[in-house]
């Protein structure tokens, strides 16, 4: 394993397996801080936390809410939607009074 640029804010890390090189980005945030508890065995883990001392430097930002945003039809719409009904009255489509 080889601890690759590592600054206040983030750490990148390789190694070599079987199958080519694994590389991982670290950012210095309270998840990647736990991420790197689990993934990185020492000695590695103790460099990197010291450089980076004992409070990340790094805000994860929440994701927004995907609210479903409303269109109002445009004036278009609204011609094109009384033409049909228009058309459809008069085709005989209408209501049988």
């Amino acid at each position: 394993m080889i601890i690759d640029m590592l600054t206040k804010s983030s750490v990148s890390i390789k190694k070599q397996t079987e199958t080519g090189i694994w590389r991982k980005a670290y950012v210095n945030s309270e998840q990647s801080r736990q991420e790197l508890q689990t993934e990185v065995p020492e000695p590695y883990l103790s460099e990197i936390l010291a450089a980076w001392g004992d409070v990340s430097t790094v805000i994860e930002e929440l994701p927004e809410s995907q609210e479903p945003t409303l269109l109002k039809p445009t004036v278009e719409d609204r011609l094109e939607a009384m033409e049909e009904a228009l058309l459809f009255i008069t085709l005989g489509g209408g209501m049988d009074v």
